[in-house]
């Protein structure tokens, strides 16, 4: 009997810090998304590839669904996310177990009025201090219906063998659209920016990472190393002060921790030159807010 090859676009959507960049890196098991524990850690619909035997699964991680927000970045993020919900065949509506409440519904509601099969993922369940409460709290989300209810642990990877499994139930019978040993349809440049804003969520606190934007200059592979140099865009000469650090200590330590996340993506030995750069009001220039634009 011939195998049935089958290909499909899943979107992971949710509100912002359930854990949809985690639960993406490990089901491709390469950190792809800027993952913090952070809100607003995505600030693209990312792509990523993955081909088991006759099923090819092109994830699509969002940005968080963000609600009340003014700026013009974030009215952006919320409609890329939007977009990438209407052109994949299934979405994981991705949660924490036992919690839902408005923000959840609200996603819950795009989801439906763009008309695609949704399925239910509560991640975190390694928190959980009693396993049994998983039952109680998909019977209490029973009246929504959703495809499959899925329990899963993004961080130990509980549960994503099953994920994987139901998901290839409603993914469309067609031809693979990538290569085998494909893992995404972004360039190498772009994951370096991505990692770099990554460390400074990590290491700086509050609102300050958020004001800032990353662009790599320069990317060249040189023999056996991969040679990146990027700058950092500030709004305040201030939050320049704060970035660097005393003698630099700071931007040292996020310059440090990103070149080891590219060498752990690219395989290779990564020299890193971090560039800080102040540019008032840089979140309403329009070609960095086109750099930002996009659906899948």
């Amino acid at each position: 009997m011939d195998t049935v090859t089958r290909c499909g676009f899943v979107a992971f959507c949710g509100k912002p810090n359930v854990g949809k960049s985690t639960l993406f890196n490990r089901l491709l098991e390469r950190p792809l998304s800027a993952a913090t524990g952070k809100p607003q850690t995505t600030r693209h619909n990312i792509k990523g590839i993955l081909t088991e035997q006759s099923n090819q699964f092109v994830f699509v991680d969002t940005p968080g669904i963000h609600s009340g927000r003014t700026r013009a970045l974030s009215r952006l993020l919320n409609a890329n996310a939007f977009d990438a919900m209407s052109q994949v065949d299934v979405a994981m509506l991705v949660v924490e177990v036992g919690v839902w409440n408005a923000r959840d519904e609200k996603v819950l509601e795009e989801l439906r009025d763009a008309k695609i099969p949704v399925m239910l993922c509560a991640n975190k369940i390694d928190r959980l201090p009693d396993q049994a409460l998983i039952l109680p709290y998909f019977a209490q989300l029973a009246e929504h219906e959703f495809l499959e209810y899925l329990p899963v642990s993004a961080r130990s990877g509980e549960g994503c063998a099953v994920l994987k499994e139901s998901l290839a139930k409603y993914i469309p019978k067609r031809e693979h659209l990538f290569e085998a040993d494909a893992l995404t349809d972004r360039h190498e440049r772009f994951f370096a920016e991505e990692l770099i804003r990554e460390q400074l969520l990590v290491q700086l606190d509050k609102e300050l990472p958020y004001a800032m934007h990353v662009q790599v200059t320069d990317f060249q592979h040189q023999g056996e190393r991969v040679h990146i140099s990027a700058q950092i865009l500030v709004e305040r000469e201030s939050q320049r002060k704060i970035l660097l650090g005393k003698n630099g200590s700071r931007i040292g330590a996020v310059g440090q921790a990103a070149r080891l996340r590219m060498g752990e993506l690219l395989d290779l030995p990564v020299v890193l030159k971090l560039h800080v750069k102040v540019q008032p009001n840089w979140q309403r220039d329009p070609n960095i807010l086109a750099s930002y634009r996009g659906g899948i």
